[in-house]
């Protein structure tokens, strides 16, 4: 009885010992663990700081690179906007004597307007990347770049300048020229089908008002040098309208002669009219040439070519350091962990 007792006993104490064995190794095990996890972490931690000066150097890289893209971008846009209105011009001068309504005056005027808008625009955009770039903290390997970027920047800011000083001047042009006079047209062709004297004379005397308006406007204006062509054809054209209007007015004040053989009062009007024609194609030719250089598109693709130079030029060079780059060791754990 006494030996059996005693192997119970055994065999109990064996029962309890098992399970805190068991319970010790568990807890030993996940404190080596966690002693690992904690060591994996703190060279985690390390070589994340190590991993900030190539983090912000890869940051900046990408900040720049944004920015240039947009900026290229809008350069080819504001580009466009010259053909598309060049084109509405040439459309326009299509109408030339058929008509004395320029139809196109409205569009010619919000053209200017939106190619003013995208200029604006485009030079608020690069004046602030050039502010950013003076601001930022720029890594040393990316101070060359960066160099050339500025560069770029203040190229296309004085070739936008150049470009816009144009367009104002072009919406003044139009401004003091006014509605009646953007087409260089000298006569309304059925008015002088209804072969009424009394409306003729007031439609010259009433315009040859409105021309000298027109010219005393267009004297206060500042020409530049380029444009002092077209300038003169503009001129000329308001010129030669009050020269021929005033012989209108002057033929159709006197009275038929009674000799029906002879030429009428009107007739010998229309026939000034038509020699003063001659003359005025001439001018609304000029008056187009000139008047096109604004939106010229061959002229200001040559304009925006050392834009473009330098443009491709960093293009080529960003895409380098971007290819170069090394990316940061802690990043490309985290890239690994999210691809699993």
């Amino acid at each position: 009885m006494q030996v059996s007792s005693y192997r119970h006993h055994i065999e109990l104490s064996l029962q309890k010992a098992k399970p805190k064995f068991i319970e010790k190794s568990f807890f030993l095990i996940a404190g080596m663990v966690l002693l690992g996890l904690g060591f994996i972490s703190s060279l985690f931690f390390y070589q994340f700081k190590l991993d900030e000066p190539l983090r912000a150097q890869n940051q900046y890289l990408e900040n720049v690179i944004g920015s240039f893209s947009q900026t290229k971008q809008s350069v080819n846009e504001t580009l466009q906007s010259f053909q598309v209105a060049g084109a509405n011009i040439k459309f326009v001068d299509n109408l030339k004597e058929s008509t004395p309504q320029a139809a196109g005056f409205y569009t010619y005027l919000n053209d200017i307007d939106k190619t003013v808008a995208k200029i604006d625009s485009l030079e608020k955009n690069i004046k602030y990347q050039k502010a950013q770039s003076r601001h930022a903290d720029v890594p040393e390997i990316f101070q060359p770049v960066t160099a050339h970027l500025n560069s770029f920047y203040d190229t296309s800011l004085a070739i936008l300048q150049r470009s816009k000083e144009e367009q104002v001047f072009a919406k003044e042009m139009l401004s003091a020229t006014g509605l009646p006079f953007y087409l260089p047209v000298l006569s309304d062709e059925a008015m002088w089908a209804s072969r009424d004297t009394k409306q003729i004379k007031t439609y010259y005397e009433t315009k040859k008002l409105e021309a000298n308006i027109s010219l005393a406007a267009l004297a206060k204006l500042s020409v530049p040098t380029e444009f002092r062509f077209y300038y003169n054809a503009q001129i000329a054209h308001l010129t030669l309208f009050v020269e021929t209007g005033g012989k209108v007015v002057d033929i159709l004040i006197q009275p038929d002669d009674k000799d029906p053989e002879t030429a009428t009062q009107l007739e010998k009007a229309y026939q000034v009219l038509n020699d003063a024609k001659a003359q005025n194609e001439q001018i609304a030719q000029t008056l187009l040439t000139e008047r096109l250089k604004v939106f010229d598109q061959k002229r200001n693709y040559d304009r925006f070519a050392q834009i473009n130079i330098m443009a491709n030029s960093l293009n080529g060079e960003l895409a380098q350091l971007a290819a170069d780059q090394p990316q940061p060791k802690t990043d490309q754990v985290f890239k690994a962990l999210m691809d699993i």
